[in-house]
């Protein structure tokens, strides 16, 4: 990160990042498989278990399934979100680093896509199982967008307004169905 604050993403080479790192060039290709891997945070995965559990226990409410899901990703990450900060910044300086994340997303997303096929019994492609995980997505974008703004927040933070987020989607699927809606907790 503190090239990308020197000089321009594309610009910084292995070789900037092996003497900064004070290892050799192969050294950093053994761990990465392109310079701009360098700059992406672990991914954050879904765990395997919580996929399955969200997949195949429909007997649990797709709100609760939706949260321990997004919990279970996030509670024992400890991912710097001032880094991803940090990240967001360069993306837009380099089509190659946007390249690079948008394929670790995609990874995800499919993981999430065959979880939610299978909980809903729908092909991947029907409209159901597109809307649940653009759905499930944009929760996490909007936790991301609200905790982002706090230099220093947490992974715990994203988690406790994940939790919050679900809370208000499930009023507002119930504005759109018609439903009252019940009045918020003090």
């Amino acid at each position: 990160m503190e090239l990308a604050v020197e000089k321009p993403v594309d610009e910084v080479t292995v070789d900037d990042i092996a003497q900064r790192a004070g290892v050799s060039r192969r050294t950093v290709f053994n761990h990465f498989p392109s310079k701009y891997d360098v700059y992406l945070p672990p991914v954050v995965a879904y765990p395997k278990e919580a996929l399955e559990a969200f997949a195949t226990d429909t007997s649990t409410s797709l709100a609760d399934a939706i949260g321990t899901l997004l919990d279970a990703r996030w509670q024992n990450s400890d991912v710097s979100l001032d880094d991803l900060r940090e990240l967001m910044r360069i993306n837009g300086e380099s089509t190659e680093l946007r390249m690079a994340l948008k394929e670790n997303v995609e990874c995800e997303r499919a993981a999430l896509t065959t979880a939610a096929a299978r909980r809903l019994d729908r092909s991947e492609d029907s409209l159901e199982v597109v809307a649940l995980v653009g759905t499930i997505q944009a929760i996490e974008r909007s936790a991301f967008q609200a905790v982002m703004v706090h230099v220093g927040a947490s992974s715990a933070e994203v988690v406790t307004t994940l939790d919050r987020l679900i809370e208000v989607w499930i009023k507002l699927c119930a504005v759109l169905a018609g439903y009252p809606v019940p009045a918020s907790d003090p």
